[in-house]
């Protein structure tokens, strides 16, 4: 079940990330919206490296039932950011 709700979750969020990708071509000059995708791309390696080592560990140390409330915190942040950049 763990693994069949992770699944959902990931499916679920993943049409964040192309989104993210085309929104500074809207928004800023090709020069600015090149580095920003950049960023976005360096960041998003380094949080498939750092994110599950740590999500591992709280579950190690608390149980999988802290799953929900990992990913409620994680999409908060998500949105948070994702309105800090739309204005």
């Amino acid at each position: 079940m763990l693994l069949c709700s992770s699944f959902a979750i990931g499916l679920g969020l993943s049409a964040l990330y192309p989104l993210m990708m085309m929104v500074p071509y809207e928004r800023h000059d090709d020069q600015t919206a090149k580095l920003m995708v950049s960023r976005n791309l360096a960041f998003c390696q380094a949080g498939m490296v750092v994110l599950p080592l740590i999500t591992g560990w709280v579950y190690q140390a608390a149980g999988a039932t802290t799953m929900p409330l990992i990913g409620f915190i994680l999409v908060a942040v998500m949105l948070g950011l994702t309105v800090k950049i739309l204005k």
